[in-house]
């Protein structure tokens, strides 16, 4: 069995499998969550058959799970995604020069 340090970058565009991925991830003892809360639920998700349909008014094209899929404690859903061990957060600067700050923040860890 693998013994070292594994680091998972999450963010807001971690949705579906990767949020549930994560969330099954967070029981290991040598896991490090590294960047911001993941956009899908940790507990609660919505799979099944995709379904597309078009909104009325902006005429933009949606997407959508038909049925909810559940993972853990569901008695305890609150809204929120899996957060991070280590919180990181952009300026609109670090987005403008492409900077990878989970990825920096892995790479000094790894060199310590």
């Amino acid at each position: 069995m693998f013994k070292g340090k594994i680091y998972v970058l999450i963010n807001g565009g971690s949705f579906s499998a990767s949020s549930l991925l994560a969330a099954n991830m967070r029981n290991l003892k040598n896991v490090t969550f590294v960047g911001e809360e993941t956009g899908g639920s940790k507990n609660v998700w919505t799979a099944g058959i995709i379904k597309n349909m078009t909104l009325p008014t902006s005429k933009l094209s949606l997407a959508y799970g038909n049925m909810p899929a559940y993972f853990g404690d569901i008695t305890n859903i609150d809204g929120r995604g899996l957060m991070p061990d280590v919180s990181i957060s952009y300026t609109i600067e670090d987005y403008l020069a492409n900077k990878d700050l989970e990825m920096d923040w892995v790479l000094k860890d790894i060199a310590r």
